[in-house]
């Protein structure tokens, strides 16, 4: 095209006809500028387009990472309603006045002692802030990952943790087990033995430290219901934040 053009003008000016020369002249210009414009154009959409491309792709990443934390907390939800079935099963036997097995005891007594704790995935989140949390357009997208990430998520997961090692390191509730259970050697086989935890007396259902230790555990379950429900909310709405912005690619 451009050769075409060259061709025109240098016959023109050869014939000395300037004013058609100068028309042919500024076309050939604005064809140039506009094909530079087009280009121009072009090349932002695509660059726009890999933009959003990646940008969606991290975003998936924390779609995926907050999607195991629900199931992660779904399965830590479980162990608690555990913990709640054993405290209601070692209440209900202790009210009956009736004898149990060692075996059932130390069963239900375990289940109401179940232990949980929650960590939460951090990898989806780490690759955007590690290429810069500017990749996400949407502000509203980006300081609620913040907030998430940054502030919600740790500090509930801090205060279970502390509290849990607080009442694993409790020496009042390691004095009220001691004073309820008492290890003994039990024969498995002939040749095989095993250790078990027996109860020390035979009024094991009636000792107040029973009584006193399920309270114990009673409160740990209320506070591990009520920290599982608002980790499930932050997680919901962490879900939705994003997704809402993965279903308007």
């Amino acid at each position: 095209m451009l050769p075409f053009f060259r061709k025109i003008r240098y016959q023109l000016a050869r014939e000395n006809q300037f004013l058609k020369y100068s028309r042919y002249a500024i076309g050939e210009i604005v064809l140039v500028v506009f094909g530079i414009l087009i280009a121009l154009y072009i090349n932002n959409w695509n660059e726009a387009r890999k933009e959003r491309e990646f940008e969606l792709e991290m975003l998936k990443e924390v779609s995926n990472s907050l999607n195991k934390d629900r199931a992660y907390l779904d399965m830590i939800k479980r162990r608690n309603e555990i913990k709640e079935k054993g405290l209601q099963s070692m209440l209900s036997m202790i009210e009956s006045g009736e004898d149990y097995p060692d075996s059932v005891l130390l069963k239900t007594y375990n289940e109401a002692l179940t232990r949980l704790s929650f960590s939460y995935n951090t990898g989806g989140y780490e690759s955007i802030k590690s290429v810069g949390l500017d990749k996400i357009s949407d502000e509203r997208i980006r300081a609620g990952l913040i907030e998430l990430y940054e502030s919600s998520l740790p500090v509930t997961t801090q205060i279970m943790t502390y509290f849990m090692k607080y009442q694993d390191d409790n020496q009042d509730m390691i004095g009220l087990h001691n004073a309820l259970w008492e290890l003994t050697v039990v024969n498995v086989s002939d040749e095989n033995k095993k250790i078990l935890s027996k109860p020390k007396s035979e009024f094991f259902l009636t000792q107040p430290e029973l009584i006193q230790r399920m309270k114990i555990e009673q409160d740990i379950m209320s506070f591990n219901k009520m920290h599982i429900r608002n980790l499930e909310y932050m997680v919901d709405e962490g879900i939705k934040l994003v997704e809402s912005e993965l279903n308007n690619p």
